[in-house]
């Protein structure tokens, strides 16, 4: 599926959450954050370290979410995360920005369902797509490639209090950039490994027709 082919697909969910007899629509914005990670390796007989720091960042978007007790709720989000990552001891840290649209599918269940308030549980996957990423890699051993798309998996938790959504996430996805180094005649990546990411958010609910009376 393309990124027009997915574009049509979000809107169709807008559309019919839109006209839902049971359909919250807000906007939200939040905080998110990545753990670092640190890798080892050997290229041209000489050993080097790389250490990422943690990411600190924000969200901005969008949310619908149609049904009652079990729901589904669609989100687009702008993301920006900034971190830096460091090679050896005693050496500068080299910045890293990222930027993506992010478009969270999530299906879940209200534990306790009330007027005012509610406890969500949810999962799904999060189709996030690139907006300008940017690494600098130079005077290291490293070269990259970029991952303008993504598939990653959400879930958490969430509570509405009044028109307010509190949100609190836990994903698993790929680093938007793959670093390479050169052995032998291949290049071999060395960040595979799913990111643990985290959010938390905040979101007004202009719009729900779902609440109870």
């Amino acid at each position: 599926m393309n990124r027009k082919h997915f574009a049509i697909f979000v809107f169709c969910l807008f559309a019919t959450a839109v006209f839902s007899q049971d359909v919250t629509l807000g906007i939200k914005m939040g905080y998110n954050s990545s753990l670092g990670f640190s890798e080892n390796w050997e290229s041209n007989s000489q050993s080097y370290s790389m250490e990422n720091a943690l990411s600190n960042g924000f969200n901005v978007g969008l949310i619908s979410r149609f049904g009652k007790r079990i729901f589904g709720q669609v989100e687009v989000v702008f993301n920006r995360n900034y971190t830096s990552f460091s090679i050896g001891e005693n050496t500068e840290n080299h910045k890293v920005i990222l930027q993506s649209i992010d478009v969270p599918v999530l299906f879940g269940v209200k534990i306790i369902d009330k007027r005012n308030f509610n406890w969500r549980l949810m999962v799904g996957p999060n189709f996030s797509f690139d907006v300008k990423s940017e690494t600098d890699c130079e005077e290291t051993p490293l070269s990259y490639t970029l991952r303008k798309s993504l598939i990653g998996l959400d879930c958490g938790m969430g509570f509405d209090v009044w028109h307010f959504a509190l949100d609190f996430r836990y994903r698993l996805m790929q680093n938007r950039f793959a670093y390479q180094y050169l052995s032998g005649n291949e290049n071999k990546t060395i960040n595979n490994k799913p990111m643990n990411n985290f959010e938390v958010s905040v979101a007004w609910k202009f719009l729900d027709k779902n609440r109870k009376k």
